[in-house]
């Protein structure tokens, strides 16, 4: 619902609706808005989250009621000049009908004069009725009507020659016939169209339906560029109105935002556009959808699977747990996310490289990102023993991405090597001299005797070479750091079905600026089927 912000509100007084807004609203009908969020329904004067409802009772007085979250609240107001734009009374209720009914009823029992227009009936949503039955009257006549809302009726009338004949009863009060048809569902067919039409075009002369009427029109199978400007048209410039039949993307989202429409709205557009999801996903934080949104419209809308998705927006590992990502589609796109985020415990290290792997990560870009990430050499050890059970190769990625001395201890230690059998593993995968005598310097509890002469034994590595290395500051400097040795064989499977824990470290999403509302968003999305894929992997 678009407000003229043309309000001169008195202090201590609740927010009124704009004149302007005012003298659009149909007399003696429930005008339905929303779902809004909380700052939308700011943008238009009023405190609430949800739908809402208008009712104009005469020239100057109407009745609101707005959701609030659990609640619904509801006042009567009158804007005319002779009660100075006063609220007359208030109220609560459960649920936004009941506060509808609870305000009608005060005004039936406060307000009697006003009491005859408030009896009209509620008006149905743009586009909502209980589709065509019979026209009442005497006879058997097979003719057939639908009220397509408040204001549009429409028929299918038999004519002779047994063709149909189709029309409308328009919001103006004027009957239009339309050309005759063949069948009665094709009657049905040709007023359909012809009643949309009527009814967006009358929406688009009240600011509190032209949101609903670009929506109905992006969900109407004869959407086009023709129609979009029928209904936005009035609310643009003429030099903007005359870029709707040609105007790019980018363009057109732009005159939809000066039109007043929401962002649902918009995005339900570019659907109808059948724009690529490449060219829709640059615009959606231009429209005001958060990342997290932007991935489940994506997903939704244009059926592409969440990690392309995130990838196109950008998004961050928080954003796509916002999204409801599963661990192995933030592992698959944001690895370096979660794992610098992640603590020491080596579970969480275990469910970490597990997850990697399931995502689709190649052994050895999980033990790339299991060298650079890792925090602790325990980690580090649990990581990789996760990943693969076989020691030469886990030690053999670990040493050709330049593990540290410690970690390649605690890796061997953990996988239940011995120091001469991490010598000889570690020697035949080529694993350079210093780092090979420091790592056997940890495995022998800091005896450079000891751990010299294993690197010796494996034939692998030159005596002198061996010396000069133990003499160097390297491991002299190591022996500073220490470790802590892993218990043992201590090679387990991670359980996929804690993977949860690895999103619990990921710091909180910074709240949204957005006055975008993903209930409104949820009503004009259309779920799809994605099927699976292969996860590619990503370097740390």
């Amino acid at each position: 619902m678009e407000i003229v912000d043309d309000r001169v509100v008195p202090a201590g007084r609740s927010h009124r609706l704009p004149a302007a807004s005012f003298d659009r609203l149909p007399v003696g009908v429930w005008v339905e808005v929303g779902p809004y969020s909380p700052d939308e329904w700011a943008s238009r004067g009023e405190i609430g989250a949800g739908r809402g409802a208008y009712l104009r009772l005469n020239q100057s007085a109407y009745l609101v009621a707005v959701e609030t979250g659990g609640e619904a609240a509801w006042r009567l107001e009158d804007v005319g000049t002779r009660t100075g734009h006063r609220q007359l009374t208030r109220g609560a209720a459960s649920t936004l009908p009941d506060a509808q009914l609870d305000a009608l009823a005060t005004v039936r029992s406060r307000y009697p004069v006003l009491a005859p227009a408030a009896d009209r009936p509620m008006a149905a949503r743009l586009g909502g009725d209980a589709g065509w039955h019979p026209m009442p009257g005497d006879g058997n006549s097979s003719a057939q009507m639908r009220r397509l809302d408040d204001h549009t009726t429409l028929y299918a009338i038999p004519s002779p020659g047994g063709r149909w004949m189709p029309a409308i009863a328009t919001p103006d009060g004027t009957m239009r016939r339309l050309a005759t048809v063949a069948t009665q569902d094709a009657a049905h067919q040709a007023a359909e169209r012809a009643g949309h039409r009527a009814s967006r075009a009358a929406a688009a002369r009240s600011p509190v339906q032209v949101d609903a009427a670009v929506a109905d029109l992006a969900a109407a199978d004869d959407y086009s560029r023709r129609d979009l400007q029928a209904v936005i048209g009035n609310r643009l410039l003429s030099v903007d109105r005359e870029q709707i039949a040609d105007a790019d993307p980018a363009t057109l989202v732009e005159l939809l935002g000066q039109a007043g429409a929401t962002p649902a709205s918009t995005v339900a557009v570019l659907h109808a556009e059948k724009l690529d999801a490449t060219e829709v996903a640059p615009l959606l934080p231009t429209i005001g959808v958060p990342i997290a949104d932007g991935i489940r419209v994506l997903n939704k809308r244009w059926g592409l699977d969440r990690i392309d998705a995130a990838d196109l927006l950008d998004a961050t590992a928080t954003e796509m747990r916002q999204a409801g990502c599963t661990p192995v589609e933030i592992m698959a796109s944001r690895p370096r996310d979660v794992l610098r985020n992640l603590g020491d415990d080596p579970h969480l290290w275990e469910l970490a490289a597990g997850t990697m792997a399931t995502a689709g990560h190649s052994s050895a870009q999980v033990a790339a990102h299991l060298v650079a990430h890792a925090p602790t050499a325990d980690s580090f050890a649990a990581g990789l023993t996760t990943l693969t059970s076989d020691p030469t190769e886990g030690l053999g990625l670990a040493a050709h991405y330049l593990a540290s001395a410690q970690n390649l201890a605690a890796a061997s230690e953990r996988y239940g090597l011995s120091p001469a059998e991490t010598a000889t593993v570690l020697a035949d995968t080529g694993t350079p001299a210093d780092l090979l005598v420091e790592t056997l310097w940890h495995r022998c509890d800091h005896d450079i005797n000891a751990a010299t002469q294993l690197a010796v034994d494996t034939g692998h590595v030159e005596a002198s070479v061996v010396a000069r290395t133990a003499d160097g500051v390297g491991v002299v400097s190591s022996a500073v750091r220490g470790i802590t040795p892993g218990a043992g064989n201590q090679t387990r499977v991670a359980d996929l079905n804690d993977a949860d824990a690895l999103l619990a470290a990921l710091p909180d999403p910074v709240p949204s600026t957005s006055a975008f509302d993903p209930a409104r968003l949820e009503e004009l999305v259309e779920s799809r089927t994605v099927p699976g894929r292969h996860l590619s992997g990503a370097q740390p």
